[in-house]
């Protein structure tokens, strides 16, 4: 996967989701299959939410989809799994 990848989905993370237990870059992009019109998939968990959400946004010139959950919703099948194919990697 293309570092530049990696920054600006830590970027995402430290803006958007500053409290996040974890965020996994995911789906085309990170698999090397992307196209002009492929977007960032995001996974972010939070510790606890009042309900899971999906959410789209440019960031730094990249679409983005972010699938947001707890640890519940997502062990309870709450994630959409189609975001999260082959490959993912983990953000510290």
């Amino acid at each position: 996967m293309d570092n530049r990848i990696i920054g600006v989905a830590n970027a995402i993370r430290s803006d958007r989701y500053p409290d996040a237990v974890a965020v996994f870059a995911a789906g085309s992009i990170v698999r090397g299959e992307g196209t002009a019109s492929s977007d960032l998939d995001l996974v972010v968990v939070h510790a606890s939410l009042p309900c899971a959400y999906r959410e789209s946004f440019r960031f730094d010139g990249y679409p983005v989809e972010a699938f947001v959950h707890d640890d519940l919703t997502r062990r309870d099948g709450g994630l959409d799994r189609s975001a999260v194919r082959k490959k993912t990697t983990a953000l510290h």
